[in-house]
């Protein structure tokens, strides 16, 4: 009879390690789907929240958009000439492009849209009577009294579009 009851008790405990082993096991899986759904829900409320940046930012430009075409600003709306320019001028010279470019609402009703502008000061030798360059000073000498003056010039690049509503 205690041979039956130790054998009944084994085959109870094999049957109790194996049902742990089942239980443990379905914990495990559990708790890892668990965190594949926290990490989840964590992407789709950063996902919610960018959306609802950008459903605010789109709020603003669509009510920035029907601003701009009740002023007339639309892109239909403009003529465009292109400007590029690439050149050695005298100072008078690039003082009047420069007030032509410059958005002066007083001025004609037009606008300039820069893409590119330099302007770099060269020194220009003047050339003498016979029609050539005189011979430069050495470095640091002034040149020689009542020869001519080295004339200064600003080589400018400068690109981009004057803008002039269609119905004006």
């Amino acid at each position: 009879m205690r041979w039956i009851v130790s054998v009944i008790l084994s085959v109870a405990f094999a049957a109790g390690i194996v049902l742990f082993y089942q239980v443990w096991m379905d914990f495990r899986v559990s708790q890892a789907e668990i965190e594949f759904l926290n990490t989840e829900m964590q992407n789709y409320r950063r996902v919610e929240k960018l959306f609802a940046e950008q459903e605010e930012k789109v709020v603003v430009v669509n009510g920035l958009w029907e601003q701009i075409q009740q002023v007339g600003l639309a892109p239909d709306n403009w003529l465009l000439y292109p400007l590029s320019i690439g050149r050695t001028m005298e100072w008078r010279d690039l003082e009047k492009l420069l007030y032509l470019a410059s958005n002066d609402p007083d001025k004609g009703g037009y606008w300039f849209r820069p893409t590119a502008l330099r302007v770099t000061r060269v020194v220009v030798a003047p050339e003498s009577a016979e029609g050539t360059a005189p011979a430069q000073p050495p470095a640091g000498e002034k040149p020689a009294a009542g020869g001519p003056l080295p004339k200064q010039m600003y080589e400018t690049v400068m690109q981009g579009e004057f803008m002039i509503p269609k119905n004006r």
